[in-house]
């Protein structure tokens, strides 16, 4: 069983009375978020230069 199989399995899951969410990890999305978070900082930074807004 796959990692994918088992999310799919058990999200939602019902176990005493609580709904299970399953998630997984998937690195290579976290590197491309930092990625894109670091890059939007960087224009939020400048935006606030440009307009005097501490």
């Amino acid at each position: 069983m796959d990692a994918k199989s088992a999310c799919d399995k058990l999200n939602g899951f019902n176990f005493q009375n609580r709904y299970l969410v399953v998630l997984y990890h998937q690195p290579e999305k976290m590197v491309k978020a930092q990625a894109d978070l670091a890059e939007r900082q960087e224009s939020l930074e400048k935006l606030k230069r440009e307009h005097g807004i501490e």
